[in-house]
């Protein structure tokens, strides 16, 4: 499977301005239109780089036995005759980047240079060369006196060719010169008198015999040069040549609407509308890589026609074939050959018989002709002859500058080998001194090594000790300072009883003295009350009562100073307990301290 590869190329002018590209995207300014294609070729794009680039690969499919077809569609003037033609013959199988032969020409000398270098095989290379000019098909290789009515036929694999169609077989450059040069020039002259547009078909088929497989590749390379899509446009017409622009029409617009038809795919392709249809049935839908080349004008009054070419082209791009090499047996293509050759017998019977006198005048033009062909040929022949001792003297002469060249490189190698066997038993004489300090450096630093191991570990074991000491001083440490915090607590608590006691002691004191004083009072009131109750023992109030009551306060009294005397011993001995409870607690605080001091140091 192959789709349709397009190619685009741009012919020069001074006001190409709207036209914007890159390699494969092409943007028409003024239309605010962009295309893409497989590859786009500037003005400054020489006809080498071009076939190199656009035609060169197919040629290779070509030689394998595949069919590839080249269409060349543009405006008249766009440069498709340049393209296919080129400026300049091809001369002896050199051409240089600075040729302007098109890729016709440049195309027939890869196939005989490849073929020619292959070696042991057999090749045909076969040229035919035909026009449609007002829907009639014009063989532009045969005699006038002996054309025949030609026609358009299918093959049993959907090939399409034109019956009767004169081949003919060319075997060099020279050869394919000749049959180039006359085919245009009945081109340009005999059919430029019934028109000025017409399409061509240039057809180059290349079998290929292999003896060692038995098999035989036919391959086929066709360039199509279409009319200008624009033929009203700059033909002139006039009424007698209106019928003529009508059927060019006809057969660019049936393509137009086969190609339109297949990319959308429509199930009537009306391919027989035109003979430039029916013929490139198998261009466009068939088995054939088929490659599409629009040639544009940059010139911006022609801005029309450039979008109307892109637009084919882009219709173009997606059609898709499938292709097959065309390998036959030996047998078959021998019954071909077998079968042309009786045809041509038939042909020079009938014309014979028929007409000796045009016989006579055919056998003297192909005679003259065979004798003209044997002349350049020869003249070729002649010179590759001079081209190839020149050659062979030249590859003598760098042959021998080889061998002295190589003679001396080789005594120098020789010189340097012995220089590098020199150097290699130094260097190993170096190594083995090296390899013997090595050994013992390393005997050194491994004994260093374990010394240090040794010392190292019993550092780290004497340390380890240290730390596991230093943990379970700090553990001491930490525990003590549990002990005093506990202890400072129960001290604080204390004191804090303490200070409760000591100010219970100082009411107590206080209560006592306030009761010392209201006894001594109360004392000395009732001995001025005894007194007078001595004095005055007859009052109204009996004495003894009197002496009574007094005498139950003063019990009462008593009473209360005894047990406040009694309360106050009490927290006198619970106060002396407690200092000396606290006394003892500041002398562990006072051990506690001074271990830890020593501790630290």
């Amino acid at each position: 499977m192959a789709r349709v590869k397009t190619f685009i190329r741009i012919k020069p002018s001074v006001d190409s301005g709207y036209i914007k590209y890159d390699k494969c995207q092409i943007t028409i300014e003024d239309k605010k239109m962009r295309y893409e294609f497989d590859e786009i070729f500037g003005p400054e794009t020489s006809q080498s780089s071009f076939y190199d680039a656009a035609v060169a690969p197919f040629v290779k499919d070509a030689l394998e036995g595949f069919n590839c077809t080249f269409i060349t569609y543009g405006q008249s003037k766009s440069g498709k005759a340049y393209t296919l033609d080129g400026t300049s013959p091809i001369n002896l199988f050199s051409i240089t980047n600075e040729c302007k032969s098109g890729i016709i020409p440049r195309t027939c000398n890869d196939v005989l240079k490849t073929l020619y270098c292959s070696g042991n095989i057999d090749f045909m290379v076969k040229i035919s060369y035909f026009a449609i000019c007002k829907e009639k098909i014009v063989d532009l290789l045969a005699d006038s006196f002996t054309e025949k009515k030609l026609k358009i036929c299918e093959g049993s694999k959907g090939e399409m060719y034109v019956q009767n169609l004169k081949e003919v077989v060319v075997k060099n450059i020279p050869e394919f010169n000749r049959v180039l040069k006359e085919g245009n020039k009945k081109m340009y002259t005999s059919l430029n008198k019934q028109s000025s547009f017409f399409h061509s078909v240039f057809t180059l088929k290349v079998i290929v015999n292999n003896n060692m497989s038995n098999t035989c590749k036919i391959g086929k390379i066709t360039f199509v040069k279409l009319a200008g899509s624009n033929p009203t446009s700059f033909s002139g017409v006039t009424s007698g040549t209106e019928s003529q622009n009508e059927n060019l029409e006809k057969s660019l617009s049936t393509l137009s609407r086969v190609i339109t038809h297949l990319a959308n795919g429509t199930a009537y392709i009306p391919f027989r509308n035109s003979n430039l249809t029916h013929y490139l049935k198998s261009s466009i839908q068939g088995n054939t890589k088929t490659v599409l080349i629009a040639t544009l004008s940059a010139a911006h009054k022609d801005v029309d026609e450039t979008l109307k070419t892109l637009n084919f082209a882009t219709l173009a791009k997606s059609l898709i074939n499938f292709v097959f090499a065309n390998i036959l047996r030996s047998d078959e293509l021998k019954a071909q050959r077998i079968y042309y050759e009786r045809e041509v017998r038939k042909e020079y019977v009938e014309l014979k018989s028929t007409n000796p006198t045009l016989f006579n005048e055919k056998l003297k033009r192909e005679l003259a002709q065979k004798h003209q062909d044997e002349k350049e040929v020869q003249d070729y022949l002649n010179k590759l002859k001079e081209k190839n001792y020149f050659r062979i003297q030249a590859q003598q002469k760098l042959r021998n500058e080889k061998q002295i060249k190589l003679k001396m490189d080789y005594a120098n190698m020789k010189v340097e080998i012995d220089k590098l066997r020199k150097e290699i038993t130094e260097y190993e004489h170096s190594f083995r001194s090296f390899e013997n300090n090595l050994t013992i450096m390393k005997e050194g630093i491994m004994d260093t090594l374990w010394k240090t191991y040794v010392h190292n570990s019993l550092e780290i074991i004497s340390n380890t000790n240290n730390l596991k000491t230093n943990v379970q001083e700090k553990q001491g440490l930490e525990k003590r300072q549990l002990q005093k915090n506990s202890c400072s607590s129960k001290f604080n608590t204390q004191v804090k009883k303490f200070v409760h006691i000591e100010t219970e002691i100082e009411g107590l004191i206080k209560e006592i003295h306030d009761k010392s004083k209201q006894l001594t009072e109360l004392h000395n009131c009732a001995a001025e009350k005894i007194k007078k109750i001595n004095l005055s023992a007859y009052d109204c109030i009996p004495v003894h009562e009197y002496k009574n009551d007094i005498q139950g306060v003063m019990k009462s009294f008593e009473r209360d100073f005894n047990l406040l005397q009694t309360n106050f011993m009490t927290k006198k001995n619970t106060n002396i307990n407690f200092r000396d409870h606290v006394s003892l607690l500041i002398s562990i605080l006072k051990e506690n301290v001074k271990q830890t001091k020593i501790s630290s140091c």
